[in-house]
């Protein structure tokens, strides 16, 4: 996965829709195991990450938003 470039604009947008809880929620979604091995779970978590990565990149707002939701994505982000 190539870098995702920040653009405050639409980060701000983004925040509007409130899609960042979507991406939380599908991190913070325990399965089980067989389908936690799912490549297409896996390439869901993974888009999830990079999006919140875009998301709060250079922006400090963005980032006191998702302060709270930080053991969530810290616990499993090595793997993704």
């Amino acid at each position: 996965m190539e870098p995702v470039q920040p653009d405050t604009e639409n980060q701000k947008l983004l925040r509007d829709f409130k899609l960042p809880s979507f991406a939380i929620f599908f991190i913070k979604q325990r399965v089980d195991r067989i389908t936690i091995d799912d490549p297409q779970y896996v390439e869901l978590i993974t888009a999830c990450y990079g999006f919140l990565v875009g998301y709060v990149r250079e922006n400090l707002t963005n980032q006191g938003q998702l302060y709270e939701d930080l053991d969530s994505i810290m616990r499993d982000s090595d793997k993704y």
